[in-house]
């Protein structure tokens, strides 16, 4: 499981006229691998912000995904293999090249 923490502040400021926000936000969030394809991912966050009205805002986000990674090679390739009769894992006899 990898747990994470985030911080985050931001200012707009217009050029054009004298409006301001501000927003200030913090969450941690969590993810858990299952295998090596698939994983599970919560965030919450809270962000409090001023608006350019001068309102005072305040929000929860809660964020969730499930990844799948495919891959074309399979996860017990044999890769450093030296050449010569492999298994292509059905049975089956392959002839890898010569170096």
């Amino acid at each position: 499981m990898t747990l994470a923490a985030s911080v985050g502040y931001a200012i707009s400021e217009y050029l054009d006229s004298n409006f301001r926000a501000r927003t200030v936000t913090c969450g941690v969030g969590a993810i858990r691998d299952f295998d090596h394809d698939l994983s599970v991912s919560i965030d919450v966050a809270y962000a409090r912000s001023l608006l350019i009205s001068g309102d005072q805002l305040n929000g929860l986000v809660v964020m969730s995904s499930i990844t799948k990674r495919f891959s074309g090679t399979p996860p017990n390739s044999n890769k450093g293999a030296a050449a010569g009769p492999a298994s292509c894992g059905r049975g089956c006899p392959v002839r890898l090249p010569s170096s």
